[in-house]
């Protein structure tokens, strides 16, 4: 693992663990915003349409206007926190 040249994202699975179980059988990491189907939607529109702090939302679906490494990629490392249930 080149941890040097990779980029790494936490996640949190929710407030009180509730996504951790879903993780687990998926396996998948989500987020927890309700903002609707993204998959039609193009990098641009994804921006314009998050209202996210600091465009967070675009960069875990990996859509961004900006430089790439500020979006989530195949290939980065995802570290999922969760509560025990």
């Amino acid at each position: 693992m080149d941890s040097e040249n990779s980029t790494w994202w936490k996640i949190n699975a929710g407030d009180d663990g509730t996504l951790r179980n879903a993780w687990l059988d998926g396996p998948i990491i989500s987020i927890g915003w309700s903002v609707g189907d993204f998959r039609e939607l193009d990098d641009q529109e994804i921006v314009e349409k998050d209202s996210s702090p600091n465009s967070q939302l675009s960069k875990f679906v990996g859509a961004t206007t900006g430089p790439v490494d500020e979006a989530m990629t195949e290939g980065d490392h995802v570290i999922a926190y969760a509560l025990p249930c």
